[in-house]
């Protein structure tokens, strides 16, 4: 709970940041461990944008795009995220 806590308070995820090896992706990640309401993009969540043939330039548009699908849908942030990382987990590569 107290991480819960301090990783929500203002700035703190800019200190995290700030920190040798975590970024953007590391930072989301440790928010969804600790059940902050975030996406945090990885190749899965890349994948499926371009597949649904969104055409985003950097991580920040994909995780735009899916902030928003979960609005439409009614759904958490981290519920999305989890379930596009599952099915894409799942998901045989396609054989030309």
């Amino acid at each position: 709970p107290e991480l819960n806590r301090w990783i929500q308070l203002r700035g703190n995820i800019d200190l995290l940041k700030k920190l040798n090896g975590i970024g953007v992706k590391t930072a989301d990640y440790l928010g969804s461990l600790v059940n902050v309401d975030t996406v945090a993009i990885d190749h899965h969540l890349r994948k499926l944008v371009n597949d649904a043939g969104v055409i985003a330039k950097d991580d920040a548009e994909v995780k735009r795009v899916i902030e928003t699908a979960a609005t439409l849908l009614g759904i958490s942030r981290i519920n999305i995220d989890r379930s596009i990382w599952r099915f894409m987990a799942r998901k045989k590569p396609r054989r030309c």
